[in-house]
């Protein structure tokens, strides 16, 4: 599987959570813009579009009379990045990856990708350094917001589980 692509796993997340709704690609970059939106700049209509376009290719999804679907493909691309794939490397990747097991629409993947990303957290929080006289400036910096970020994202899993 290629690396994380956010904007693709956001897409075929949506159109998985909408199997039966009608979405145009206007609809999805509504979606999409309104979750990067609250955490960086929005894709462009062009992103959007190229995007949809290169899964239709991809066999990932199916446009009928301008309303986009996910398709077989796709919903086994998104089933092994929530299930098995490597979780992305950067925080904000991994901030992404819970947007979109939380879109996903299917109670037992999202909460295997729940589970996935907490043991992650543990992980990351249990191998900081706990002494501050270890660290140099740069290292200082990271792990300040790591401290901050690590139970914040672990907040936000427990905090979507129990909304669902």
């Amino acid at each position: 599987m290629e690396k994380f692509n956010p904007l693709r796993a956001i897409l075929l997340a949506t159109l998985h959570a909408r199997p039966t709704e009608a979405t145009s690609r206007y609809e999805l970059m509504t979606i999409s813009n309104q979750i990067f939106g609250a955490i960086d700049s929005p894709y462009s209509p062009g992103a959007i579009y190229h995007e949809a376009k290169k899964l239709l290719e991809a066999k990932m999804i199916t446009i009928n009379h301008e309303s986009l679907h996910i398709a077989p493909l796709g919903a086994d691309w998104l089933s092994a990045l929530l299930s098995s794939e490597d979780l992305p490397g950067s925080i904000t990747g991994r901030v992404y990856y819970l947007i979109v097991a939380d879109l996903c629409g299917q109670p037992r993947l999202r909460q295997e990708a729940f589970k996935r990303i907490e043991i992650e957290m543990i992980k990351i929080d249990h191998l900081m350094p706990k002494s501050e006289h270890s660290k140099t400036g740069m290292n200082r910096a990271l792990n300040t917001c790591l401290s901050h970020l690590i139970p914040a994202i672990q907040k936000s899993v427990i905090d979507i589980g129990a909304y669902k």
